[in-house]
């Protein structure tokens, strides 16, 4: 797993507790003990009603990715955008933000359901807006309404293709 959020972390002693938020079914936990050189974390990786077995070595410093960055995109696309994602007959909310830099650079973020956003690579050719996770094998290819109050398109997440509208919200 790399990039995604980290929902909290705790530890008391030896005993080490990370969770990442995810939108379905939510959180998932690593839960582990520390080894006496602080050097392993060796435990299980909690999905659901499974405990997978799992070690993490330290190997250097801590290194944190950045958002990416993308060239400066429409600015009929800056905003605040949502939607509703139909997947297995459950329907959660999405959410997007796409925002210009006085750098003439772009970042983007989406999230579904409750959970903390994802950042996401920005193309914008000719009006077709693509968006990539660097997170998860999730993608969003649209367009945006001739109106400007709507992005119409395909989110795909390595199965079945599935159509989603955002709708500009109130005030973004």
């Amino acid at each position: 797993l790399n990039g995604f959020p980290l929902w909290s972390a705790s530890g008391d002693g030896d005993t080490v507790k990370l969770e990442l938020k995810f939108a379905d079914p939510g959180v998932r936990t690593f839960d582990g003990h520390m080894s006496a050189d602080r050097q392993t974390i060796e435990g299980r990786f909690l999905i659901d009603v499974y405990a997978v077995p799992f070690s993490l070595k330290r190997n250097g410093e801590a290194r944190i990715a950045p958002p990416p960055k993308s060239a400066a995109i429409d600015p009929k696309l800056v905003g605040v955008w949502r939607g509703l994602l139909d997947a297995a007959g459950q329907s959660l909310p999405l959410s997007l933000t796409l925002t210009n830099h006085p750098d003439r650079t772009a970042t983007g973020a989406w999230s579904v359901g409750d959970a903390p956003e994802t950042p996401v690579a920005i193309a914008d050719d000719n009006g077709t807006l693509t968006l990539t996770s660097p997170v998860t094998p999730d993608s969003f290819t649209g367009s945006l309404s001739a109106d400007g109050k709507q992005i119409s398109g395909t989110l795909n997440d390595g199965a079945k293709p599935l159509p989603v509208v955002f709708t500009r919200a109130s005030g973004g």
